[in-house]
């Protein structure tokens, strides 16, 4: 395989990695190559309003090994000048984007394009084309500062440039890589002040070249009002090895992948809470890393991606300390908020509230509010001039008590008893905002000696239960003197509990049987393997248990409307351990194809990784379907469900489909099916069925069947199974349903027509149903029983009809499986408009014998003349005039058939 160094890779492998199935892997580097790398600057073209993202894994040379893969975000720090870099739009809505990815110390790199969803293909079908890839080393020694290590009080130490290893000679303009000033006005020897101001008032000079006189490449600006501080994060591997290393990339990306000059950021604070100095040139210089705000602020990069991580309560510490030295210098007020051109902003704020990002990552943003206030109670520690009665000092540096998910904690905290009372036994610290806001104890931390008395020093001592809820709470502390009294001020006492690792892998599965009948039990189980970073529990506030998705608490029907259907069988199972969770399930009452997805839920916490685990079983009823041929002529069927479907072949699951989604199906020259599933096909040999999810209702989204009465409707919707097969060299879509849920969507009475009257002829309907589904063949040779012309059997819309006629639904319900027989047996049931005084029978009209129980009987109900049908069996007309006169469902049958019985 090739090896690059500054240059791109275009070399496709298409591999299964790590779950990613399917995807287009493109790789550079074979392991072996020792032009090893520290970065990736990678650039690519994303179509505007695409939903594509670009995955990354390096190879690390200290172990031979794959990172885990990570989500590539557009770096969205602009600097004052990028206008030009702002749109960057091709005609075709192609915006061009890049980013720089620091790792350790890697060998090998890959990547893949993929959008939200399941699959994807080359790049310029998923939304992003022309990726290129620049590897950059950055590996120069930092240098020891005189000042570097001198630790003021009350600052927090700063790493200085020359310990990092910036290179200096990137901030020049004879340097090669360096760029050129991009405004005309930063060109040659600084200007006064009054031009200065007649520039820009917001900058208070501007140096273009050093002591030496060399030119730099992008002249020093400095801020005239230092109003607010902008925390951002950058993009980088967990854990890494040398952050001097990373910070050396970052001014490398902006210095001249970007044309900024030097990095953009003021200050980087690394996982460790170190502090380092960005960019060039001391206080008030302006860097590059909010546009809105470049002039009138500082930016702080936090070195990590906390989009989908906690940052570390040592990066915190260090954070809210400098915010709090540097707020002090520049006297901003931390909680405060500042009118900046017309707008208001957080005078302490993440990158996202002035530009259009999701920087600093939603863990640093959760958690804004917190480093406010404890960075304003950092510079609010000084002993009162004037003690009171009762008062306090809070002298002494704490750390951020830092936890593991699920772990309980003990913290101590020295005050200093600043007041003229002595505290005794009954001194202790509480919870000021109460339990119900932090899940803390009331009292957070008790006085450990008898007494403490003014001028000495006061241990308190606590305890943290255990909790999954990760994140950074600062409960305030109030102190409470002698048991009596709580002082008016208060403290903060900051917990960082880790990220919670809820993560598992499927070891073994149980399915219950793919084919049940109703109202019968059955028993699954999974055995899942805990991959996390804590104990799973049976019971409790936080216990794990199986609970229903795709939609997450779907009320299950296999399960009696329940959303949690697994239960974890041992009470404890300790990361590296195996749990079996059982499932127990009841078939419901309405016949289908019932899919269960399901995935772990921690309870109080949140939801494990959807791994897509699920079963499917087929509920039969007590009787066949009928099957019902469609009057659609389409050379492809498009079939989708509000519910989600499955794709069946024959009763083995194909495939599923997502709410809304749409499978096309076209019948190919050799007689196979063609199932398109977005960009995805399926190839079947036998006709495919759709089931639609939880009794759902299907929709055959290109069949136009509107009712001349109104243009508006289309009955295109069915309950049961859409089935596909080629008939007579053509595609014929079936609807295969029970007898019951067929006959709530045929238009053979009028909805408004007399209760009994419906009831009549819905047991005849019923009973004409089931006499050619199970005795007689209408269609000889055909894949169905009926179809839905009333010229050769009985009119069916469908699901349509069902909504709008409640009173037929009714007469179904009513009448549920009661059918016409003689001697014991089905029979066939006709019935025609109006007759003419007097029905024929089955030998006057069809010269039939076999049908004795068709007689001719007076029909004089009506008073009519003309015969309208056939004349045989029951007489629409009649049968409402009886109706009318208060006769039942049996009676009028009776009448009109002679020796006949009504059976269940």
């Amino acid at each position: 395989m090739k090896r690059f160094l500054n240059s791109f890779t275009r070399v496709c492998l298409f591999l299964a990695l790590l779950g990613f199935a399917e995807q287009a892997v493109f790789a550079a580097g074979d392991g072996s190559s020792q032009q090893t790398f520290t970065g990736l600057i990678i650039s690519w073209e994303k179509k505007t309003d695409g939903n594509a993202f670009i995955w990354l894994r390096v190879k690390e040379v200290k172990n031979n090994m794959w990172t885990k893969w990570y989500k590539i975000s557009v770096d969205e720090d602009i600097n004052e000048f990028d206008d030009e870099k702002l749109i960057k739009k091709s005609p075709d809505g192609w915006e061009k984007q890049d980013t720089l990815f620091s790792t350790n110390l890697s060998a090998d790199f890959e990547y893949f394009v993929a959008d939200n969803k399941e699959t994807s293909g080359a790049p310029e079908v998923s939304g992003i084309r022309n990726i290129s890839v620049e590897k950059i080393s950055s590996t120069r020694q930092g240098k020891p500062s005189l000042v570097a290590g001198l630790n003021i009080p009350k600052k927090p130490l700063v790493i200085s440039r020359q310990e990092w290893g910036a290179d200096e000679d990137v901030t020049f303009i004879n340097n090669p890589q360096s760029s050129s000033p991009k405004d005309d006005n930063f060109s040659g020897d600084a200007a006064d002040k009054s031009e200065i101001e007649e520039l820009d008032p917001e900058i208070a000079r501007i140096k273009t070249a050093d002591a030496n006189g060399k030119q730099y490449s992008w002249p020093l600006q400095y801020a005239r009002d230092i109003k607010f501080i902008v925390i951002h994060h950058t993009a980088s591997v967990a854990n890494l090895d040398d952050p001097k290393t990373a910070i050396q990339n970052i001014q490398y990306y902006h210095a001249v992948t970007r044309g900024w000059g030097d990095i953009g950021y003021n200050y980087v604070i690394d996982t460790n809470g170190r502090a380092y100095e960005g960019r060039k040139g001391g206080e008030r210089v302006i860097g590059g890393h909010a546009r809105p705000l470049n002039k009138v602020s500082i930016g702080i990069a936090v070195l990590g991606n906390y989009e989908d991580a906690e940052p570390s309560a040592a990066a915190l510490r260090g954070l809210t300390g400098l915010i709090a030295a540097k707020s002090k210098l520049y006297n901003i007020d931390i909680t405060g908020k500042t009118l900046y051109k017309d707008k208001i902003y957080n005078n302490v704020q993440g990158h996202f509230e002035n530009s259009p990002t999701d920087c600093p990552g939603q863990f640093i943003k959760n958690k804004l509010a917190d480093i406010r206030k404890l960075a304003a109670y950092v510079n609010s520690k000084e002993e009162t001039a004037y003690p009171a009665k009762y008062d306090f000092s809070d002298f002494e540096r704490r750390e951020i008590i830092d936890l593991a998910p699920d772990t309980e904690g003990n913290f101590t905290i020295r005050l200093k008893n600043t007041g003229k009372v002595t505290w005794n036994k009954k001194t202790f610290l509480e919870d000021v905002n109460g339990t119900s806001t932090t899940g803390l104890p009331k009292i957070l931390a008790k006085l450990q000696s008898p007494k403490v008395v003014p001028g000495n020093i006061g241990v308190f001592k606590g305890t943290i239960p255990p909790t999954l809820i990760s994140g950074l709470r600062v409960p305030e502390a109030g102190l409470v003197i002698n048991g009596d009294l709580r002082t008016k001020k208060s403290i903060p006492v900051p917990i960082l509990v880790q990220e919670l690792k809820a993560t598992y892998e499927l070891i073994g599965r149980s399915n219950p049987p793919t084919t049940m009948r109703r109202g019968k039990t059955a028993t699954a189980w999974v055995m899942l393997k805990n991959t996390g970073n804590f104990t799973w529990k049976n019971s409790g506030q936080n216990r794990v248990s199986i609970g229903t998705s795709r939609p997450d608490d779907r009320k299950s029907s296999l399960f009696g409307g329940k959303t949690r259907i697994g239960r974890l069988v041992p009470k404890e199972v300790k990361p590296g351990e195996t749990g079996k969770f059982i499932f127990k399930l009841t078939t419901p009452k309405s016949p289908g194809i019932y899919t269960e997805y399901f995935r772990p839920v921690v309870e109080g916490v949140g939801w494990m990784a959807d791994t897509g685990m699920h079963f499917t079983v087929n509920i039969e009823g007590k009787e066949k379907p009928v099957r019902v041929a469609l009057s659609f002529n389409e050379k492809n069927a498009q079939i989708s469900s509000a519910t989600g479907m499955s794709l069946l072949k024959g009763k083995r699951l194909v495939t599923t489909f997502d709410k809304g989604e749409i499978a096309t199906v076209t019948l190919l020259k050799d007689g196979k099916y063609s199932i398109k599933k977005e960009d995805k096909k399926f190839i079947l040999e036998s006709p495919p069925r759709f089931i639609p999810r939880e009794n759902g209702i299907l929709t055959l989204v290109n069949f136009e069947n509107s009712p001349a009465w109104n243009k508006e409707l289309n009955d295109n919707l069915f309950r049961g199974i859409l089935e596909i097969q080629k008939v007579d060299g053509k595609l014929k879509v079936i609807n295969e349903l029970q007898v019951e849920d067929y006959l709530k969507g045929i238009a053979e009475v009028s909805n408004g027509d007399p209760i009994e009257k419906i009831k009549t002829i819905i047991i005849l309907a019923r009973s004409y149903a089931k006499y050619y589904r199970d005795i007689g063949r209408k269609f000889p040779g055909k894949p169905y029983d009926l179809d839905d012309d009333p010229d050769h059997t009985q009119k069916y819309i469908g699901y349509g009809l069902e909504m709008r006629s409640p009173d037929i639904v009714n007469a179904v319900e009513q009448t549920t499986g009661k059918i016409v027989t003689y001697q014991g047996k089905p029979v066939l049931t006709p019935y025609f408009n109006q007759s003419d005084g007097r029905t024929r029978s089955a030998k006057e009209a069809w010269n039939r014998d076999d049908l004795p129980y068709l007689q001719s009987v007076p029909d004089t109900f009506c008073k009519t003349t003309k015969l309208k049908g056939h004349g045989v069996g029951l007489s629409g007309c009649g049968a409402t005039k009886l109706a009318k006169l208060g006769k039942k469902a049996e009676e009028i049958i009776k009448y009109y058939y002679k020796g006949i019985e009504i059976t269940d």
